[in-house]
Formats: structure tokens, sequence, C-alpha cells
């Protein structure tokens, strides 16, 4: 009953950030193909993700883990992916007040509801 509760408020939440929702790529690169006397190569898999950004606060700032350029980047569930760190974040041009480009996932903090992932929570830094 809880865990309903709680994937009903993220679901509210979500609606209620609406406009400010940005649509990305999330960039899984597979296997390094390494041809001699070239650079390596990796194929992309790509899949559109609703997200949105926030900046991180100054108190959770360190200037180690966390970089005052970072970003924190909210994926709900209903998009099917599951991000894991050194994926890609790609960003195209025009969005919010975000640079356009590839942000690499640094963390995923999952908010979990019983055994169902409610929220991803992405540290994002631009690569």
């Amino acid at each position: 009953m809880l865990k309903t509760q709680v994937l009903n408020a993220v679901k509210a939440a979500k609606s209620a950030l609406s406009d400010l929702v940005v649509t990305v790529s999330h960039v899984q690169r597979g296997a390094a193909v390494h041809v001699p006397g070239t650079a390596p190569t990796y194929p992309e898999t790509l899949t559109d993700v609703s997200i949105v950004f926030v900046k991180y606060e100054s108190k959770e700032i360190d200037g180690q883990r966390v970089l005052a350029s970072d970003w924190k980047g909210l994926v709900f569930p209903e998009d099917s992916v599951n991000p894991l760190p050194n994926d890609i974040i790609r960003v195209p041009s025009g969005s919010a007040d975000l640079l356009a480009g590839d942000y690499r996932i640094i963390d995923n903090d999952k908010t979990m509801a019983g055994d169902t992932v409610a929220l991803h929570t992405l540290q994002l830094r631009k690569l």
C-alpha cells in the first residue's frame, strides 16, 4: 500500500514538473572495437529519455566528488531505462539552461519504493 502511494506521488511530481522536462538521448556504449593503427570506436545504443535538470546547492558541492559544474538529472521510471555510471546523456542544442553536448553519468542514486525504482537521480558532468 505504501509502495503505491510513493509511486503515485512520483507521478504527481512528474506532472507538476512537466514544463521543465527536457527530452535527451541516453547513450549506452558497447565494447570497444579496435582496428590496429586507429583509435578505438564504441557502438552506441540511443534511447530517448525525459529528464529534469537541477543545479546542486552550494552546500552539496565539495569540489572533488561534486563539482560546481555538475548537474542533477531526475529521470522518471516510465522511460524504462536503467542509467549506469559512465553512460552518457546527450543534450540537443536549445535545451533550457544547459549547454548542448554530452554529459557523463557519475552516479545514479535510485529512489526505491519496495522493489520498484520510483526515481533515478543522476549526477551529470559535462564531457
